[in-house]
């Protein structure tokens, strides 16, 4: 959130306010539309309600105009105060990477500091150096991937091809392959990520999920530990550690981290209605558990023992044949 606080409290330091597709607020009764921080509900936002953004001398944005909810933003910063807008199309939200990328991010602040910054030649070299971009390819795949499925699988590969030293596309990739099942190349994906980026308990978290979904059930386990101890307040974990045991059948060690998720957070209707899936499910089992022991025990009495004699199935075939 630097970008908001160069815009919103800027003017009070007569400052130039450079941001890369900033927010104008995360609140719900400002942004209806935003969804993407739903952590920050409880937030106090007085401030952003009491007035609007002091006008700046000069405030330069960094956008893709394509990217729906960040133009939201950017026009109702535009409201406040006056906005340079540098267009960075198909970026996506991280267009600060996509500038990286195509090594003009330094160029364009070096040109705002020295006075010579013109946004419609920035935003123009900025395009013609696209294809040098990962994020341009990543951003390209999830337009095509509900239409193009193929189209956007090939982009997806083209990205990690493109940055085979970046775990964002390795992940993206490992993403594409799970929705389309194909979990081997799903697995290899994911594990380069993590490999990549070992401190990026996402990509971990995903790889569970995929040898979850391999029905590995040993090795997903492994990582959920690891995973558990780093962040001991993270419901998920819990909770894919409960289906990792009930995919095995396990349904009396899976209950307790089922409990655990739903305790960790109420809530979270998909916690609540697998703990009581679970319930039921073992319910069913300790019941169907007793009514066999009863079974066995009436069975094994004399006066109901129809096996007491040798040739009892012989009898019934041979009555069976009679009939015919």
């Amino acid at each position: 959130m630097g970008g908001y606080a160069a815009i919103r409290f800027g003017g009070k330091l007569d400052a130039t306010a450079i941001a890369i597709a900033p927010q104008y607020s995360v609140d719900p009764k400002i942004m209806p539309e935003e969804r993407r921080w739903l952590e920050t509900v409880n937030l106090t936002y007085s401030q952003e309600r009491r007035r609007p953004i002091e006008p700046l001398k000069c405030t330069i944005i960094f956008y893709d105009p394509f990217d729906a909810m960040d133009r939201r933003h950017v026009k109702r910063i535009s409201q406040d105060t006056s906005v340079t807008e540098a267009a960075i199309p198909y970026a996506g939200h991280m267009a600060g990477v996509y500038l990286a990328e195509v090594g003009m991010l330094g160029k364009g602040i070096l040109e705002i500091i020295n006075g010579n910054f013109d946004a419609l030649s920035f935003s123009h070299h900025a395009r013609k150096r696209r294809r040098e971009s990962a994020k341009y390819y990543e951003v390209l795949s999830a337009l095509a991937r509900c239409r193009h499925p193929e189209w956007a699988l090939s982009l997806a590969r083209k990205a990690a091809e493109i940055c085979p030293s970046d775990a964002g596309p390795a992940h993206n990739l490992a993403q594409y392959h799970k929705e389309r099942s194909e979990y081997a190349e799903a697995e290899f994906w994911e594990q380069k990520a993590t490999e990549l980026d070992p401190s990026n308990l996402l990509y971990q978290k995903c790889l569970a999920i995929i040898l979850l979904e391999k029905k590995e059930t040993i090795k997903c386990r492994t990582i959920l530990e690891n995973l558990m101890q780093a962040v001991p307040e993270e419901a998920d974990y819990f909770h894919l550690m409960a289906l990792s045991f009930r995919a095995e059948g396990r349904l009396s060690e899976a209950l307790p981290l089922e409990e655990e998720a739903v305790a960790r957070n109420p809530t979270r209707s998909l916690y609540q209605k697998d703990l009581a899936s679970l319930r039921k499910e073992l319910n069913n089992k300790i019941k169907n558990h007793r009514d066999g022991s009863e079974f066995i025990k009436k069975s094994s009495k004399p006066e109901n023992n129809n096996f007491k004699h040798a040739n009892f199935f012989i009898k019934i075939l041979m009555n069976a044949f009679n009939k015919t």
